[in-house]
């Protein structure tokens, strides 16, 4: 630890790094702990999905003023409770190749839009459908672009296998030489 007067900030130990072989210690309360976040976010961004279904429906159907309460009481209670389930299992599936934020936000739009535009047909099972829809829609684009993502960064080179550059002069002003 080095302090800077009142300030102390922490830094590594000066020690060699492990070997990069070395295998990854998991630690179970952090399991535990990163599995009941994603839980209680899924559910809230489930609950979001599921009211945003139903306002956009009502959008759509050109009557937003009468947003029914039986629907909100039904859509955002099951949006919660799918959100609550899928949104660990999707996040820690797709973490490895995009971002924690578009592993939750992208299937949580998916879902409102596919809820929303099958509210037209009038049918709780039909907009239950089309909302896993959504959400699958939107989790297979986040795979595949997060695979070719990963597919572009395996391909480039990378600066520890490209042979070193010879050092480059600092760049001055050119002056015409004159003999």
């Amino acid at each position: 630890m080095r302090r800077f007067g009142a300030v102390s900030l922490l830094t590594r130990p000066s020690g060699p790094a492990p070997p990069p072989s070395a295998p990854r210690t998991v630690s179970p309360s952090r399991v535990a702990l990163v599995g009941g976040a994603l839980f209680v976010v899924g559910g809230v961004l489930g609950a979001a999905a599921g009211g945003g279904a139903v306002a956009l429906g009502a959008l759509l159907d050109g009557r937003w003023g009468t947003i029914s309460a039986i629907a909100l009481a039904v859509a955002v209670p099951v949006g919660a409770w799918l959100g609550s389930m899928l949104a660990p299992v999707t996040a820690l599936l797709l973490l490895r190749r995009v971002p924690l934020w578009q592993a939750l936000v992208w299937p949580t739009l998916g879902t409102a839009v596919g809820g929303g535009v099958a509210w037209h047909a009038g049918s709780p099972v039909a907009t239950l459908l089309w909302a896993l829809a959504g959400y699958a829609a939107a989790v297979l684009a986040l795979a595949v672009r997060g695979r070719a993502r990963g597919a572009r960064a395996a391909a480039a080179p990378t600066k520890t296998s490209s042979p070193a550059a010879p050092p480059r002069a600092p760049d001055r002003a050119r002056t015409p030489c004159t003999d």
